[in-house]
């Protein structure tokens, strides 16, 4: 028995993204996608569009220049390495901007229901 689902953007229990049961495709841009709040074929179907471009634009270069188009798949892994921290310090800036934001919220959060809570024995 599958947990009840109200939209693909939802998350079950505790944050946890749903299970996979046998209508859906579990692995790859899906998983993703459901956390991101996208749909699972949307988001695949990008992916894979994104990609058919980036290989026809360098099947392109490949014909005017093939040269540079097997520069470009040289160096294409060394200027990953050398992005690497920058993508690192934005990941740590955004949990550090998330935290602080958090924090400014907490008020909010605690005043917008506080009967939810109703104790034991209520």
């Amino acid at each position: 028995m599958s947990p009840p689902v109200l939209g693909e953007a939802k998350l079950w229990r505790r944050g946890r993204p749903r299970p996979c049961d046998a209508k859906q495709n579990c692995g790859g841009a899906g998983v993703l996608a459901r956390v991101n709040g996208t749909s699972d074929s949307a988001s695949a179907y990008l992916i894979q569009v994104a990609l058919m471009i980036a290989f026809l634009l360098w099947c392109i270069l490949f014909v005017l220049c093939w040269p540079l188009a097997i520069l470009a798949l040289i160096l294409y892994p060394f200027v990953w390495l050398i992005l690497l921290p920058f993508r690192i310090a934005g990941i740590a800036v955004h949990g550090a901007l998330a935290l602080v934001w958090a924090i400014a919220m907490l008020p909010f959060h605690l005043l917008s229901a506080p009967f939810r809570y109703r104790g034991v024995g209520a």
